[in-house]
Parts: structure tokens; sequence; C-alpha cells
């Protein structure tokens, strides 16, 4: 007697493990107090080879003349491009005529010797049961692995894991827009001139390693980079962030010109920068019409790009208008459930917006704007590899975000946490029951952080600052750029959650001392990233993260030697990384009433 076949639930079929399809919610989901979603109209195609499936039309049947036209049929709206899990590692040979391969580390043909190439343990190319890579068929495996997943090094590109969800050719999401201009017929890709080279091989070699630093196949490196050869958008964002980062570092000026690379850049100013964001801007609202742009990943990444670009030139408008931002959106609320569930490029770009996002509304104190929903399978303590602790780290660092300023879902209610003066002074809000339950989750994780986080996380070495030599930050020794990224937003977390402890007294006596305790909690946490940044200048992002925290705690500090070295750390990150440090150094100068400073509005 044939049986009823099973149908699962999204979550089982995407962990791939045994569904009992009970509704609404199944014992397994039950258990593990995971989201039980129904497909309730599994999408398919009925093959029309089989002789039951075919039909005829019937002799009456009109037909209309369409006549000399191109036309296709297309179904693309936002719930349709929701409901699949894109694979983005499919390989977009619709961009490149010629023969290319699959394998993004053989992508890149040029780089120099002063490229920092990370240890062998940090090409990590398969993720043991991480969410972006799926887990295996039989849950009893799991009981093979122990709580983490160090980074290992593998000759394949992917996991021979198969995918949770339905794989789809990329190209069928691909932007027309960067198809286009290379479908014109010529095999060859658009040359480039010297400046221009210069520009790219610039990204390649010095601003990929910001975007990489969590990513093991180093997808701005390697695939970002031809990527670009044939789509313009994201090739003028390039030229953008590259133009603007290398005119603002010292050491490439030789009097009034700029030389990089054995060679004389005598048109690269630091006006060039706006004329190629323009032109990157133009681009995109070109293809602005075309809803199959929202789902395409290269301009995702261009997105991306042009963000770091606003970052980087903030100083030249004095605020931030994260105009980049609002692109990010748009193609998030159509590529984020695809993008974490995935790999590939558009998952990598994920990721780098999310960190990006974390900065901004860390630094100005405003809800979190980007969507954290589709990020639930990591919110756990699963086995696996580096990378993907890393990106737990940061999931854990929005969650506090969204904790203590809100998010965009909550409206403008999140406005009202903020401080009235931008001093750094962070007020907790009124407690309730909920925000107590809320605060009693996220200081949860800390403890699960320390039973449970990998050992690899640990520093290698480590020494407290000798003060009698004027030091006052720690050594603290990384094997990987992911693990400094990560345990810097976990730091960061743990500023928030300090401060915006919901149980804090408001008044009496009890009042003081526990502030007191707040900011000692808080300076010791700011040095300690500083620490970090300065310990492993090989991941220069990490610089940025400490910097947010000495803006926006800084003014907790009265030892002067401790004053000093901060605004030191400021300088350091301005001269040699090109980030915008003036307008802070002059905020905490005021707040520390040094002579002559009043602090800037």
């Amino acid at each position: 007697m044939r049986r009823n076949k099973t149908v699962p639930c999204q979550e089982c079929r995407n962990r791939h493990v045994k569904c009992d399809g009970q509704k609404p919610k199944c014992q397994r989901c039950e258990k593990t107090g995971s989201s039980c979603l129904w497909q309730d109209s599994p999408s398919g195609f009925r093959h029309g080879s089989s002789a039951s499936a075919r039909y005829n039309f019937a002799d009456d049947q009109p037909w209309l003349p369409i006549g000399q036209v191109d036309y296709n049929y297309v179904d693309e709206t936002a719930d349709i491009a929701r409901h699949y899990s894109v694979d983005s590692s499919y390989d977009t040979s619709w961009a490149l005529p010629r023969r290319q391969s699959t394998n993004s580390h053989e992508n890149l043909t040029v780089e120099e010797p002063s490229l920092l190439n990370e240890t062998a343990a940090t090409h990590s190319s398969e993720r043991f049961l991480s969410p972006s890579n799926h887990r295996p068929e039989n849950p009893d495996a799991l009981a093979v692995f122990s709580p983490y997943q160090p980074l290992q090094l593998s000759p394949k590109h992917h996991s021979s894991i198969p995918s949770a969800s339905p794989n789809f050719s990329h190209s069928s999401h691909a932007s027309s827009g960067c198809r286009d201009f290379i479908n014109s017929g010529d095999n060859i890709l658009p040359s480039l001139n010297e400046h221009e080279a210069c520009l790219l091989r610039y990204f390649v070699v010095q601003l990929a390693p910001w975007f990489d630093l969590c990513d093991g196949e180093r997808h701005f490196a390697c695939t970002v980079p031809l990527r670009a050869r044939s789509c313009p958008p994201l090739l003028s964002a390039i030229y953008t962030a590259s133009a603007r980062h290398l005119s603002r570092i010292k050491k490439y000026y030789h009097g009034n010109q700029i030389h990089y690379g054995g060679k004389v850049l005598p048109d690269l100013t630091p006006e060039t920068a706006i004329h190629y964001h323009n032109e990157c801007i133009a681009h995109l609202v070109s293809l602005s019409d075309h809803s199959r742009e929202a789902q395409d990943e290269n301009l995702l990444a261009a997105a991306v790009i042009l963000r770091f670009y606003e970052e980087v030139d903030m100083p030249s408008i004095n605020e931030d208008t994260e105009s980049a931002l609002k692109g990010i959106q748009i193609f998030l609320d159509v590529q984020a459930p695809s993008a974490v569930a995935g790999f590939g490029l558009r998952h990598a770009a994920y990721w780098i917006a999310l960190r990006q996002e974390i900065i901004t509304a860390f630094s100005k104190q405003r809800p979190f704007r980007l969507p954290l929903d589709p990020c639930e399978p990591y919110r756990s303590f699963e086995p696996a590899d580096d990378y993907v602790w890393a990106d737990r780290l940061v999931i854990h660092c929005a969650d506090v975000l969204q904790y203590c300023f809100g998010s965009d879902e909550e409206g403008l209610s999140g406005d009202s946490h903020n401080p009235s003066s931008n001093t750094g002074i962070i007020h907790p809000i009124p407690a309730t029951d909920m925000r107590i339950t809320r605060y009693n989750e996220l200081i949860l994780f800390e403890t699960l952080w320390s039973e449970l986080g990998p050992p690899s996380f640990k520093p290698i070495y480590t020494r407290e600052p000798d003060r009698s030599q004027g030091e006052v930050f720690p050594e603290l020794w990384y094997l990987n750029n992911c693990h400094v990224a990560g345990l810097q937003f976990f730091e960061l977390a743990r500023i928030l959650l300090i401060v915006y402890n919901p149980q804090l007294p408001r008044l009496g006596p009890s009042q003081r001392t526990a502030m007191r305790s707040v900011d000692q909690k808080v300076r010791s946490i700011v040095l300690r990233l500083c620490g970090m940044a300065l310990s492993n200048q090989h991941s220069p992002p990490g610089f940025v993260t400490a910097s947010v925290a000495v803006g926006m705690c800084g003014d907790r500090f009265t030892d002067r030697m401790e004053q000093e070295a901060l605004l030191g750390f400021l300088a350091k990150l301005g001269d040699e990384h090109a980030y915008p440090v003036f307008i802070t150094q002059e905020s905490l100068k005021g707040a520390w009433g040094w002579d002559g400073y009043d602090g800037m509005e």
C-alpha cells in the first residue's frame, strides 16, 4: 500500500532533517524553538514530455499577431524573489563570453607582494555545519564534532554538503544592465588605461582586505574586480573608493603629485573621486527602472563599496548623508534571505553591509536599518568554523543595537533613546519587564560565549601596558582577521549592555557609585579595543571599530596620558587609513576641558 509522502516544513527542509509534518508546528521546531514555516503552494514545473501532460489547442482558438518585436515573460516581484534562495555562487559566465574558471581564487590575475597573505588557516573554503553552507542530512552527525570548527584548508572551493535550497542559475537574476555592456558582440574585456589600472590594483591590494576580513574566500579581492570589468557601475564604485582613499594617504604624495606602484598619476586629485561617484550614480539611476536590478548581487556590491566611500568622504560635507545605505536597503529588501542562506558574493556583501550599519548606528546612536530576521540560523552555538562564529558575534552586536536604539520597524521611537548631547554619554531608558527579560537574554549570550566559544578566538599573546613607559594600551595578538573583527563587535556590544543596563539605579548614593563602575568598565573596554587594533595592524578595519568607541566613550577618560594616547590613536587612523578624525578629536578635547577648546556643536 502506497504511503502518503510527508511534506516537510521549510526549516526542516533547509536543515535536511526529517520532519513529522505536524502543523502548525512540527515536533522538531517545537523542541528547537525554530520558526516553523509551511509552503502553501509548492512551486514547480511539470515536465511537458509526459504523455498525460500533452494538450492540444481547440480548432477555433483565436491567435493574435505579435509582429516583429522582442519580448519576454518576467515575474520577478519582491514576493517571488524572496520565495527563492538564489545560488549566488553560480559562475557569471553570462558576463564573460570567453571561458573562465569557476574558482574565485583563480580569478585574481594581479597581486603585489605587499598584499598581506593570511596564513593557510584563513583560507577555509568549507564551512562545516554553518548557516552559510547548510547542515548534513544526518542530524546525528553533529555528535562527532566538537563545539567549534577551527578554520581549515581544503583544495575544494565549495563544500560537498548539498545545498539546502533550490539552485537556480545566477543569470536568471543577473543584472541586465551589467550583462548588456559586455554582450555587444565583442569578446574582449574593455581595456584600462594606466590611471584606471592603478585604481583597480589599489582596490585589490589595499582596500579589498577591508571588505574581506570575515570572508575566507576573499570575494572582494578575487571576484569583484573581475566582475567589475564587465559591470560599469561596479567598476565606477571601485574607482570612487580607490581615488578617494589613495588621494588622502600622505605617503603617496611626492610634491603635489600622487605616485603609486611606480607610476605617476597626474590626473588623480581629491576631486577625482567625485567624478567617478557621479558616474556610478548615473549608471545606477539608469538601471533603476528595471525590477531585476534589485536582485543583482553586483549592484549590491557596488552599493557596499559606495558606502565605504561615504565613510571616508564624510569630512568634506561635515555630515554623513548615508545615501548609499538607501541603495543597500533596496537591494537587501529582496536579496537578504538568499544572501544569508547561500554563499558567494551576495553572502559576503550582506555581511559587509551589516558591519557597516553597526558602525554607523553605534556612532550615531540611531535605529538599526537593515533586516536581521534572515539571520535567525546564526543565533545559535552549533558547531561551525571561525568565520561563522565571527558572524554570530556581529549578529549579537546588531541585536544589542536594536535593543538600545530600536529598529526602523519600530518607527521613530528609537530616537527617543538618544541623549540630547553628543558627548557620548548614553542614558538608560525606563525599564519594563519585557526590556529586562530581553536584556537578560543578551547578557546570557556573553555567558554562553565564554563557555562555548572556540578557543581559536583566544589571543596567542597578551601583555599588559607598562605605564611607567607611557603605555596605556594592552597587546593582544590574534591569528586571523575574523577573530579581531568578531571580538571587537563583541566588545562594542558589551559597552552598550553596560551603559544600557535597565537595573542601574537612577537616584541616591548608589547611583553615583554605579556610574563610577560603569565608567571604569567602559574605559577598560575602549583601551582594549585600541590595543586590539594596534596589535593586529594587518586588519585595518579594527582601527575604525575602535575609533567609534573612542568617539562615543572617550569623554569618560580623565587621565591626561590616556587622553593623549587616544588622540594619537585617532591621528594614526587618519594619517595611515584616510579616515575622518578631526571632528572627533576636537570634540574630545572640548569634553576634556583642554585649554582653548570649548567642544564642538
